[in-house]
């Protein structure tokens, strides 16, 4: 194989970030409490601790997880909280999903291999690309003996081209 096939592509580019920074994620759960009554009528617990505390959780805690978590730190906690928080998840992905669609902007991130290009995957999986999204520099993967509706979305830095399954 040339040196340029062998070449990683994210050598030209800072590191994708895993997460929204906790500045962003604490913005996002302002803006998601904002539509929620119930916590408005929490008393001395504000929007402001809450937010605090959703921006610090773990991204695929549910809803009655967090409420189990506030619950320990001496909230009082009820089935209206459990079904508010519901939403964090969903919001917290989206939120962090916008950081790296933000990344991807301004580093001018380039998907470096077409559709069609054979790869390696994590966990030394094979497969074609099947589409790439350039928003998010991410492909979609159809995996050698998977059933042909079965795609798997792969961070462009997570796959490397191989010409055949002998390059493994």
């Amino acid at each position: 194989m040339s040196d340029s096939f062998n070449m990683h592509p994210m050598s030209k580019y800072p590191p994708r970030p895993e997460f929204a920074n906790t500045r962003e994620r604490n913005l996002a759960a302002r803006y998601f409490l904002s539509d929620q009554p119930v916590f408005k009528e929490m008393g001395d617990h504000t929007i402001d601790d809450v937010a605090d505390f959703l921006s610090k959780s773990a991204r695929h805690m549910t809803g009655f997880e967090l409420a189990k978590e506030l619950e320990s730190h001496g909230w009082a906690v009820d089935s209206r909280i459990v079904a508010a928080l519901e939403g964090w998840k969903a919001a917290s992905v989206e939120c962090d999903e916008r950081a790296f669609k933000d990344w991807v902007k301004n580093n001018s991130v380039i998907v470096p291999y077409p559709s069609g290009t054979y790869v390696s995957c994590p966990n030394r999986l094979l497969g074609k690309i099947w589409s790439c999204c350039s928003v998010s520099a991410e492909y979609f993967i159809k995996l050698d003996g998977q059933p042909e509706k079965s795609i798997f979305k792969v961070r462009f830095e997570d796959v490397t081209p191989v010409e055949s399954e002998v390059d493994l």
